[in-house]
């Protein structure tokens, strides 16, 4: 037997040992058993009880099995959550606007008019959000957008704010991102433009958010944040990646 394939069957028998566990020892005491955890106080193959309070951070998660309608399922639980075991493994509610943008994807597969008109003769993303119409772009706090020119040649670009007050020069290559110039300070909600000779100027909308906030992008936190304030394109991009695994 080869070490990965040992490996496996120890990780696998360890949980299976605990589930069993489970079962003999008090008619079901516990409610789920740990699969994975990036948190220090749970391991692997750890009993859970349904009254047992959880804080998972921002940026961690817990994978947990737990039998659910007779059928053993896998959990994955991400973070920022907290509470007891019997309320994480429920579903967790959606903003109104959330839910909206989930149904706009399940009925068009994410298109609008506006989206659809908006896509026409885009030649730059930022961040991998398509400029073109009004957008917003979630970035997280000390990070630097990158601005990549996806159609066209080679160019340069002429980055400004709103007021034309502080600005700088980019040399795009297709296909090749370019940082976000430290000339042009972010600010929350500021508007910014972009001009290049041979194209129409394109504006966009910088919403700021905290540090963190789009590591897990498809927890519920993560499309909370992004559709909340404002950055529709790419909560329906990450709703179309979370529909895409199922």
């Amino acid at each position: 037997m080869s070490r990965a394939v040992a490996w496996a069957s120890a990780k696998f028998g360890c949980v299976v040992a605990a589930w069993l566990a489970i079962g003999s020892a008090s008619a079901f005491a516990a409610s789920a058993v740990v699969m994975e955890s990036s948190l220090a106080g749970l391991q692997r193959g750890q009993e859970l009880t349904e009254d047992q309070q959880i804080d998972i951070p921002r940026g961690d998660h817990l994978l947990v099995a737990v039998v659910q309608n007779g059928s053993l399922r896998q959990v994955d639980i991400q973070g920022p959550r907290s509470g007891k075991v019997k309320d994480l493994l429920k579903p967790e509610p959606m903003s109104t606007r959330l839910w909206q943008l989930f149904q706009q994807l399940t009925r068009t597969g994410g298109a609008s008019q506006g989206g659809v008109a908006a896509s026409r003769g885009v030649w730059l993303t930022v961040n991998d959000v398509p400029l073109g119409g009004d957008v917003s772009v979630c970035v997280e706090e000390g990070s630097a957008p990158m601005i990549t020119l996806v159609s066209g040649n080679s160019t340069s670009v002429r980055l400004s704010d709103n007021q034309g007050a502080q600005s700088a020069t980019l040399r795009l290559s297709p296909g090749t991102g370019a940082a976000w110039p430290a000339a042009v300070p972010l600010k929350d909600g500021d508007v910014y433009r972009i001009i290049e000779q041979s194209n129409p100027q394109v504006e966009l909308k910088l919403r700021l958010v905290p540090r963190g906030s789009l590591g897990q992008i498809s927890s519920v936190g993560t499309l909370e944040v992004l559709a909340t304030r404002g950055c529709e394109q790419q909560a329906l991009a990450a709703l179309r990646k979370v529909v895409a695994r199922q």
